[in-house]
């Protein structure tokens, strides 16, 4: 049984001759402390197909950690509660701000994440302030989301079905700095972790 929760979603059509030749990618994120509270790895795409996630409450909490969407795609926000919520997110640095106002019980709404691409963003509710979440708006349809436990800090991943020409990668956790990754086929590289410059784990990652 793993000891983390995973979300992991690979959409799209492929040849068999695609897939004799899709790479891929192998590693493990190791925190020196508490870890993140979610985060996710992607193969960063120029053309890729829609992907929509939900984020949902229920006993005045978000139920996932993490909800993913891509440009194309959308977030259904849904509260199955039997009280009042709402959802917002306040980034200013990464110029993502909005506001859904109240949602009844039973009651839903779609979000399309029309901010910058590369982004993952802390949520919450007005009404509970201690409610939390994430989400990301990746451009990719081929990711590895996270939601870490707390006293879990090696958390090892793997993502198939990389194209054979695709270099690109990005590791995004919540309250952490992005990770850039360039990787060819064959490489193992290690990257640092870091919160505003200080040091809080590292991501080793092989491509095969």
């Amino acid at each position: 049984m793993t000891k983390f929760k995973s979300i992991l979603m690979v959409t799209g059509l492929y040849t068999l001759s695609f897939l004799a030749s899709a790479d891929t990618i192998k590693g493990e994120i190791t925190f020196i402390k508490s870890p993140a509270k979610a985060g996710v790895i992607y193969e960063v795409k120029q053309n890729f197909k829609a992907v929509s996630g939900t984020i949902n409450q229920q006993g005045k909490k978000f139920t996932e950690m993490l909800g993913v969407a891509s440009p194309k795609g959308e977030l259904e926000l849904k509260n199955n509660d039997e009280f009042e919520h709402n959802i917002f997110a306040n980034d200013t640095k990464q110029n993502v701000q909005f506001d859904v106002g109240l949602m009844q019980p039973g009651s839903s709404q779609s979000l399309i994440p029309t901010w910058e691409p590369n982004t993952l963003v802390r949520i919450g509710c007005k009404i509970h302030p201690k409610m939390r979440s994430y989400i990301a708006n990746i451009p990719s349809d081929n990711y590895l989301g996270f939601e870490f436990e707390k006293k879990i800090k090696n958390i090892p991943f793997e993502l198939n079905k990389i194209g054979p020409n695709s270099t690109h990668f990005m590791l995004l956790l919540a309250g952490m700095d992005s990770v850039e990754i360039q990787l060819n086929k064959g490489e193992s590289k290690t990257f640092k972790l870091t919160r505003k410059g200080k040091d809080k784990g590292s991501i080793t990652i092989s491509r095969t």
